[in-house]
């Protein structure tokens, strides 16, 4: 039996060296006259090979199980990719959108005239007012409101009426003083006090505690009675001083009486002695009339003209609703997709802590100028004396989402084409951004959600 000795494959390839040149470049396995590059001889079967004959073993690799796992999960990778770029062409060449649920938050900023659900009171010719109600005060029907002195009337006269009752009441006390000293008149001594201490609280609210024209009312109230009183005693109808002061004081009451008009509230509502001028445009009862030119027009005018039936008027004051009142505004129809009856949030520049919630009452105009009336039920607040704003409006608006570029418009309708069958199904965009319109359709049922429409 014969051993050979295990060789490297270096130690083979330098044994194949030696014998090639041992046998030299004639050798029985020579390449020939032709050089390296002639054919070499086919080994015959006596031919011996290095190492005995036997081919050099191969090296063996292992393969661990890892390499697996990183070529599965290459494999699954690539998987994923190719499945997305497959869905992303067929989103892209298929010809149709899906109908998605989607929100968008947007806002819109316009010019808005404020109409309010008021009551004017006028005076036919002009003369001197004295008020009894308090500027914003909350009054009801009845309520009295102020006192109109027509032309002619003069404070002098006022003034003169004060000096006169001043004199009655002084004679009035020396005479019952005189002729009763030893009498106590208990009533006449309750006029007394009540009146000091309505004189005291007048003096409260005079530093900013109470409703200083309330006092007053309820002092002259407490005077007048205090005189009526001593008018009924023996002794002060007897004295001819007092006679005369109270003749006079009937002559200048008669006088005063000649020019004043008392002024009462009309409606229940929140008084208000400021005026702007557009009071005789901007009412509830041309609410239907105006137009969008008309507002326009109103939005840049500073002072309006006033009618001629009013021009001989004199504005007194306005009872206004303060739970009831509106915005009109002017947009486009591109920028504005809230629907009539549908409500959104609003605030106006200036008064930016109160936000308040519209609806919807109507709207009119073209495409590109598109007016729209807001209605508010909540207390106007600040704004009662407000006209010209700017309303910032927004929110967040929820609807069937589609991209912008599928919405199409048939005739003045917006719309978007079902995909299977080519119908169009009309739409009211109700809001959009850059990429995406948020949809409704104006017959319901009509487009829904996973429903597959035309780019």
């Amino acid at each position: 039996m014969q051993y050979y000795r295990k060789t490297s494959v270096r130690e083979q390839a330098r044994e194949r060296d030696r014998q090639r040149r041992a046998e030299g470049p004639q050798g029985p396995f020579g390449r020939g006259p032709s050089g390296p590059s002639g054919p070499r001889p086919p080994r015959g079967p006596g031919s011996s090979r290095p190492n005995g004959g036997k081919r050099p073993r191969k090296r063996r690799v292992r393969v661990k199980k890892r390499f697996y796992f990183f070529v599965a999960a290459f494999l699954l990778v690539l998987g994923l990719i190719g499945f997305g770029i497959a869905s992303l062409a067929r989103a892209v060449f298929a010809g149709y959108y899906v109908v998605d649920y989607g929100m968008i938050e947007s806002t819109n900023k316009v010019s808005a005239l404020l109409l309010r659900d008021e009551m004017v009171v006028r005076s036919e010719g002009y003369g001197t007012v004295q008020y009894v109600a308090a500027d914003l005060q909350d009054v009801q029907a009845g309520d009295a409101v102020l006192d109109f002195y027509s032309s002619g009337y003069t404070k002098d006269i006022q003034t003169e009426l004060s000096q006169v009752n001043a004199r009655i009441e002084q004679q009035q006390q020396n005479t019952l003083y005189a002729a009763l000293e030893s009498i106590v008149d208990q009533e006449l001594e309750r006029y007394q006090d009540q009146i000091e201490q309505k004189t005291q609280q007048i003096r409260q609210a005079l530093a900013g505690e109470g409703d200083l024209l309330q006092l007053y009312q309820e002092l002259k109230s407490l005077m007048e009675s205090k005189q009526a009183y001593l008018e009924q005693t023996a002794t002060a109808q007897a004295d001819t001083t007092l006679t005369q002061l109270y003749a006079t004081r009937s002559q200048l009451l008669s006088r005063i009486q000649g020019w004043r008009s008392a002024y009462t509230a009309p409606m229940d509502g929140r008084v208000s002695y400021s005026f702007d001028g557009f009071e005789a445009y901007l009412t509830t009862e041309v609410l239907d009339l105006l137009s969008a030119q008309n507002v326009r027009e109103l939005l840049r005018n500073e002072d309006p003209e006033q009618p001629a039936e009013l021009r001989s008027q004199q504005n007194l004051y306005r009872i206004v609703d303060a739970d009831h009142w509106y915005a009109i505004i002017l947009t486009t129809d591109t920028n504005w997709t809230i629907g009539v009856g549908e409500t959104c949030a609003l605030y106006f520049e200036g008064y930016e802590d109160r936000t308040f919630q519209a609806t919807v009452n109507a709207m009119s105009g073209s495409q590109t100028e598109l007016m729209v009336v807001l209605e508010m039920n909540e207390d106007i607040g600040p704004l009662i004396n407000a006209r010209k704003l700017t309303a910032v409006i927004g929110g967040r608006v929820e609807g069937m989402r589609v991209p912008l570029s599928a919405v199409s418009v048939s005739g003045e309708q917006q719309g978007v084409y079902l995909y299977e069958t080519g119908e169009f199904v009309p739409v009211r965009v109700i809001g959009h951004d850059s990429k995406y319109a948020l949809v409704m359709p104006v017959e319901d049922g009509a487009l829904q959600k996973d429903m597959r429409i035309r780019k």
